[in-house]
């Protein structure tokens, strides 16, 4: 009797409670935000809901609130969530840790498509924990965030503004492409984020492609294809933390840094492939006077490794000097073991550069190809870096 009791009990905790929303509210012309969101409010913790084929019209945020659930779709194309007013899915935890016993909030979304129909229409999917104790997860996969029109689009698709062991997985981003559109970017990871994954994701058309900021640790980005962007991967922080983060087997095509990274640490770059190109995406091309393929700046930043990357410039639309790797300031910096080749001859194109603030790093083993030996220079070290070593840099001319 005690053992049929015990699993009668584990039966009742751990039971999934669902429902399905009518293919009516999917016509793709009657407003229904009031009932997804008393569907919503409805579910208890740990709910399902699934989403059926078609396109729902919704004209505010939807709020998920204090506790756990699963949002199911019938496909990335086939089930549609199209904002017509500034909205999204926003999601958080008000709940104190004591109520929750340590149970930390997750949500799940997959097999959506979430579609901003006006302009600057928000933040798709927005995290926001309110607790600094509780750090839920957010996990996203299969889904699509596109504009309806030309003009309209999402200002943020994804903001992870404090999560943990979260992931963001086969997700297609398309941005509006406006140059003015100065806030456009596809994921932004920032707060007290942990262990967030983003993978097998393509992204085009904004100023950011993934942009983590703030005191983030363990942002692991792989296999992701971003184009057609200001910059492609940013890791940016200037309130005193460190981002840790990992970028490997990943493409971007941008017209200023394909990856930018300021004040991180013991992280690394391997195995990606990065173009810089001539086109204007953002408004960031002409405010920079060398835009450069990986640039490392911030009195902070150290213990970074950049290895077997194949960096390229190779747009003849380009004009003026740029950089390959332009390490402005940190220490500890190791790149080894890249190729970096100038498809055209820019004035002034320099492989590796060393600025005045960096020290303790080490320069080796690059194959670095310029079009033009005569304004071109494969590795140039400032006179004022302290300790930066160069051993066999391959230098080739076109």
């Amino acid at each position: 009797m005690l053992i049929s009791l015990s699993v009668c009990l584990f039966c009742l905790t751990t039971a999934v409670f669902g429902t399905t929303l009518p293919v009516s509210a999917m016509d793709g012309v009657t407003d229904q935000t009031e009932l997804l969101q008393r569907t919503i409010d409805a579910l208890p913790d740990g709910g399902v809901l699934i989403l059926p084929e078609g396109t729902m019209i919704l004209s505010r945020p939807v709020l998920v609130r204090d506790k756990s659930l699963t949002i199911r779709g019938a496909g990335a194309f086939a089930t549609r969530l199209r904002w017509v007013a500034k909205g999204g899915l926003h999601f958080s935890d008000t709940r104190a840790w004591s109520d929750v016993k340590g149970q930390l909030a997750s949500w799940e979304i997959s097999d959506i498509q979430f579609e901003a129909g006006t302009p600057n229409a928000g933040t798709a999917l927005l995290l926001e924990p309110q607790s600094e104790r509780l750090t839920p997860s957010l996990n996203v996969h299969h889904c699509n965030f596109e504009p309806v029109a030309a003009g309209q689009y999402w200002d943020i698709s994804i903001d992870v503004r404090g999560g943990h062991l979260g992931q963001i997985a086969s997700c297609y981003f398309r941005g509006n492409g406006d140059p003015k559109a100065t806030t456009s970017h596809h994921i932004k990871v920032s707060g007290n984020s942990t262990a967030f994954q983003i993978e097998n994701c393509h992204g085009q058309q904004s100023v950011y492609g993934i942009l983590v900021e703030d005191e983030t640790e363990g942002t692991l980005i792989s296999k992701c294809f971003f184009v057609k962007n200001a910059c492609g991967y940013v890791f940016h922080c200037e309130k005193g933390g460190q981002p840790m983060f990992d970028v490997s087997q990943c493409h971007a095509e941008s017209s200023v840094h394909p990856l930018w990274i300021t004040n991180a640490r013991s992280s690394s770059i391997s195995g990606n492939l990065f173009v810089l190109r001539g086109e204007k995406y953002g408004v960031f091309r002409t405010a920079e006077e060398n835009p450069a393929i990986i640039k490392i700046d911030g009195p902070l930043a150290k213990d970074i490794s950049i290895t077997g990357n194949a960096l390229q410039m190779n747009d003849e639309k380009m004009n003026g000097a740029f950089v390959g790797i332009d390490v402005v300031a940190g220490r500890n910096i190791l790149i080894t073991g890249n190729t970096i080749t100038y498809n055209f001859s820019s004035g002034g194109e320099t492989g590796i550069r060393f600025g005045d603030k960096t020290a303790s790093s080490l320069v080796a083993d690059n194959i670095i190809t310029l079009k033009d030996p005569a304004t071109g220079v494969a590795v140039d070290v400032s006179p004022r870096a302290k300790e930066v070593v160069v051993r066999n840099p391959f230098e080739k001319i076109r």
